[in-house]
């Protein structure tokens, strides 16, 4: 049993086995500090582009796992959707707001912006999931900067470290 688990996480990158020893890989390590699901951001490290833009990056790490309990309300779709149309987003969301990604993907611009919601009755737990969403996008971020790091993709560590 312990052996096809070695196998798996070495497949995943996550750890590296020889004959005589195991150790944790450097993407381990990075999920292991950072808190981060190992095998979903395994997978998603497997699949980074060779040379991401800062969207790509947001976009992925919008999708992480992390984000899972977050939930969006129908009152927020509203609200979600008029910042969509603001002009200090640099990236929009193409469709109508209708996921949790979608959400966190505007949330975590106006976050890092700095800029303040709207008021709204639904603006103090919109400010508390922007908050939330911006401490759960650090770790998957760095195991993407770090991701790049390792294999001396300098576009890709700006990309990411933007985050």
């Amino acid at each position: 049993i312990a052996t096809s688990v070695v196998d798996s996480l070495c497949q995943l990158g996550l750890l590296e086995s020889t004959t005589d020893e195991i150790a944790i890989s450097a993407l381990g390590e990075c999920v292991a500090r950072h808190g981060v699901d190992p095998v979903a951001m395994a997978k998603i490290v497997a699949n980074l582009p060779p040379n991401p833009c800062y969207q790509h990056v947001l976009e992925t790490v919008c999708g992480c796992s992390e984000f899972d309990d977050l939930r969006i309300t129908v009152g927020q779709k509203g609200v979600l959707n008029e910042l969509n149309k603001n002009a200090c987003l640099r990236f929009k969301v193409a469709s109508r707001i209708d996921s949790v990604q979608h959400k966190v993907f505007i949330l975590i611009q106006y976050g890092l912006q700095r800029q303040t919601l709207p008021s709204s009755k639904y603006s103090s737990g919109l400010a508390s999931d922007m908050g939330r969403a911006l401490g759960l996008a650090y770790g998957p971020a760095m195991c993407i900067r770090d991701a790049y790091a390792s294999q001396g993709n300098t576009s890709g560590v700006l990309a990411s470290a933007t985050l």
